[in-house]
C-alpha cells in the first residue's frame, strides 16, 4: 500500500506519520511550507501549553522528520500536482494544509481523504474543536476521515469518531487525542481498502456551519467552558 500524506509538518502530523511509516509498505510525506494568518490575534498560552505537552508525549522534534519529508510552498502548485502523480499513490490522505484547488481535485485521480478536526456536518472550517466547545457541544466534538469535494468539508464520510473526555484533562491535551483516533481509523481503513479496495462513505446529511480562526479572547472562553465541564465528569 502506498500512501501519500500532505500535511503542514506540525508536530502532531509528524507523530502521525511516524506512526503510519511502520505500518505501510511505502510513505510518501509531502508538508507545506505554509501556514494561515488572521488579522486579529488568535494566540493563546493554552497554545504554548499544547507545544510542552506534545514535545513530552510525542518524544519527536519536527526537525527529525525534514531528512524524509518533501517540502513545497503549496500543495496546490503545478509542480507539485505533477510529482503526486509521478508518485502514483494508492491514497492520497489530508491534514493540515490550504484548501485543495479546483485543479488539484480534478488532477489528480487517487482516492483524497481528508482530517477535518471536528463533525464536519455542524462545524466547517477553522478551529472546529474550539467553536464545538464555545457552544458546548461537547457530545460532537468528532474527528471525521471525509472525501475531499470542491466544496469545503462535505465529502462523503468514511469514518468519525468521537473524542471521549476524561476526568482530570485539560485542553492542551485535546489534538493528542484527537491525533491518536486519527492513526486508529487510518489503520483500519488501509487494512479494509488493501483487502477489498473499495472506500465506502456516507453522503453528508447537512452542510456544516463555516467557521474562521478563533479570536484569542474567545479561546479563553473556551478555556473556562472546557474546564467546567471537565469538572463535572
Amino acid at each position: 500500500m502506498k500512501l501519500l500524506f500532505l500535511n503542514s509538518n506540525a508536530m502532531h502530523h509528524v507523530f502521525f506519520a511516524m506512526q503510519m511509516a511502520g505500518f505501510l509498505d511505502e510513505l510518501t510525506i509531502i508538508a507545506e511550507n505554509f501556514s494561515l494568518s488572521a488579522p486579529f490575534e488568535i494566540a493563546h498560552t493554552f497554545e504554548t501549553e499544547r507545544i510542552d505537552y506534545e514535545k513530552e508525549v510525542f518524544g519527536i522534534d519536527c526537525a527529525m522528520n525534514s531528512r524524509k519529508t518533501i517540502f513545497v510552498e503549496s500543495v496546490n502548485s503545478r509542480e507539485c500536482i505533477d510529482m503526486i502523480n509521478s508518485l502514483d499513490p494508492d491514497l492520497v490522505l489530508v491534514m493540515g494544509t490550504r484548501r485543495l484547488s479546483a485543479d488539484f481535485i480534478n488532477s489528480v485521480h487517487k482516492p483524497l481523504l481528508n482530517f477535518h478536526g471536528g463533525d464536519s456536518e455542524l462545524y466547517r472550517g477553522l478551529d472546529s474543536h474550539l467553536w464545538t466547545i464555545y457552544h458546548e457541544d461537547f457530545a460532537n466534538l468528532k474527528v471525521t476521515l471525509h472525501k475531499i469535494e470542491l466544496e469545503l468539508d462535505t465529502g462523503h464520510i468514511i469514518d468519525q469518531r468521537t473524542i471521549k473526555l476524561l476526568p482530570g484533562m485539560k485542553l492542551y491535551q485535546l489534538r493528542h487525542f484527537n491525533i491518536l483516533l486519527c492513526i486508529e481509523m487510518t489503520k483500519e481503513l488501509i487494512g479494509v481498502y488493501a483487502e477489498t479496495g473499495v472506500i465506502k462513505g456516507r453522503p453528508q446529511v447537512s452542510v456544516g456551519r463555516y467557521y474562521s480562526f478563533m479570536p484569542a479572547v474567545l479561546k479563553e472562553v473556551c478555556l473556562r467552558k472546557f474546564n467546567k465541564h471537565i469538572n463535572r465528569i
